[in-house]
């Protein structure tokens, strides 16, 4: 009995919140209803929402005298206004903002007034916005059209990618944050330079932005700077950022460029991966690649018919591509001749190699001498590896040393064998061949100078001054204890070198 009294009370208070409820609904929609939902998400007609996507501000005026509408989201949650500035309708636009819309709102995904105006250059709304209190950091984020990778931006990554620099200048005002990142994991930095937008990419570079604190691991704005055929940029980047230098990347550069006809691209990945060392056969082949792009035809085929001995093996190819890409029909029957001319050279080369090896074994410099008139050349790794070898067994002389440099001998295949060379001519105390080493690009290693400093080779030590390093940062272990470099000068007891080396951490130019 007493469920049954309970199970009636309370279907009665059911019943009677409900038409309580119902009353206020009538009665008082609006206050009911402002309890539940903000203005901002109040909803509006299809009639209006076809009037804003339209532009149609003389059907929106009068439909706004029959309800609240200004704010009201449509079915995406966005407003009036975020559509108006999307579709750059600056009459609506206008005419909102003077009813009060609301420029803070945003849609369920980040999307807002600010954002939206960012990407068109509407600098008036992106100020108006900013000084709202828009967040100018805040994120939209969206899901792309394969609903695997959300897209995420902020305002100056919308503005950077469409070239508002207008807009920008508000941002950067405003103290938007340019180290934030997309799904992409680039800054507006990087996303102007992505999307071809120079002038915005020479802007924020202006503000002291560097591209190498504006790009992730792995990625390399250099790569956009050649897609959109950016010679100048791809230089500058080269200087800043480590460059990607494995082969296969260097052969994506320059197949790009070429397919693409950016020759002056094509030309500085050439200055890039390949002429960086600046050897005599670098000179001749900028030469030839200049002449083409410069389109000097006779200039051209005159280094094509007289420096191709000049050119490394492999470059051939790349200058017929250039000639074909450029257009000269007559300039490629003459490289394709001087290619067959380098086959039969390269032929006639690799068959002296072997006896070229022995006489060095043989230490018979005179036989030596006589292959490399003969037209043989130390062209390849393994090679230059074998008289790597056999210079560290033989007794050392300058002479033979300038030979070998001469016809092709290179120390940047095991920079750090070069290096090991370079230290053990410094230990025997052959100062003279240190030096030649250095001449010939052998390029030295940090611990290079510790070796300099402890046989007092003063000579050695101010030629190692000169390199670019951090001596206040060389340390290492000696005698079982760390060691820095001026306590480690002192200890050995050359005044004269500590002076050099004070000298140069002051800046100062070291002299022997």
């Amino acid at each position: 009995m007493k469920t049954d009294c309970f199970l009636a009370t309370q279907s009665f208070h059911t019943a009677t919140v409900r038409w309580i409820y119902l009353y206020l609904l009538i009665a008082m929609p609006n206050v009911l209803l402002g309890q539940m939902m903000p203005q901002a998400g109040m909803t509006a007609p299809k009639a209006w929402w076809d009037a804003v996507d339209a532009g149609d501000l003389s059907a929106m005026k009068k439909l706004a005298i029959r309800g609240q509408y200004i704010n009201a989201r449509n079915d995406y949650s966005s407003t009036a206004l975020i559509i108006s500035v999307n579709e750059n309708h600056t009459e609506v636009i206008d005419w909102l903002l003077s009813q009060k819309a609301d420029l803070k709102i945003q849609t369920y995904n980040g999307y807002n007034a600010l954002i939206a105006a960012s990407s068109l250059n509407n600098a008036h709304v992106v100020k108006l916005a900013l000084e709202a209190g828009v967040p100018i950091n805040g994120y939209c984020e969206e899901t792309n059209i394969y609903g695997k990778l959300p897209a995420r931006y902020t305002a100056a990554h919308l503005a950077a990618a469409n070239g508002a620099i207008e807009s920008m200048k508000h941002l950067v005002k405003h103290g938007a944050d340019m180290k934030l990142t997309n799904q992409d994991a680039q800054t507006p930095l990087g996303w102007s330079l992505v999307y071809g937008q120079i002038k915005m990419y020479r802007y924020l570079l202006s503000l002291g932005l560097k591209p190498t604190e504006h790009q992730t691991t792995g990625e390399h704005l250099i790569v956009y700077a050649l897609l959109h055929n950016q010679p100048q940029i791809m230089r500058e980047l080269a200087e800043s950022e480590p460059f990607p230098v494995k082969q296969q990347y260097a052969e994506w550069f320059i197949n790009t460029a070429l397919e693409r006809g950016f020759l002056t691209c094509a030309q500085a990945s050439l200055e890039t991966y390949r002429w960086k060392e600046q050897r005599p056969q670098d000179r001749a082949e900028q030469a030839f690649i200049a002449a083409v792009i410069e389109a000097d035809v006779a200039k051209a085929k005159q280094l094509a018919q007289t420096t191709p001995h000049q050119w490394g093996s492999d470059f051939l190819p790349i200058a017929i591509r250039f000639a074909s890409q450029r257009g000269n029909l007559d300039l490629v029957p003459a490289l394709k001749s001087a290619n067959q001319q380098m086959s039969l050279r390269l032929a006639h080369s690799k068959a002296l190699h072997e006896p070229l090896l022995n006489a060095m074994t043989e230490k018979d410099y005179t036989r030596l001498e006589a292959y490399f008139s003969a037209g043989t050349t130390i062209d390849n790794q393994d090679l230059n590896g074998k008289m790597m070898l056999q210079l560290r067994l033989m007794k050392p002389q300058i002479d033979i040393l300038k030979m070998l440099v001469k016809h092709g001998l290179r120390f940047d295949y095991d920079r750090a064998d070069a290096a090991r060379f370079y230290d053990s001519m410094v230990q025997q105390k052959h100062p003279q061949y240190a030096m030649q080493l250095l001449a010939s690009d052998c390029t030295p290693a940090p611990f290079s100078l510790i070796t300099a400093i402890d046989v007092q080779d003063q000579i050695a030590v101010a030629a190692l001054l000169k390199y670019d390093w951090n001596l206040k940062q060389i340390e290492w272990t000696y005698r079982g204890r760390p060691v820095q470099l001026l306590a480690f000068a002192r200890e050995k007891g050359s005044e004269q070198i500590v002076q050099m080396i004070q000298q140069a951490w002051s800046g100062k130019r070291v002299n022997p």
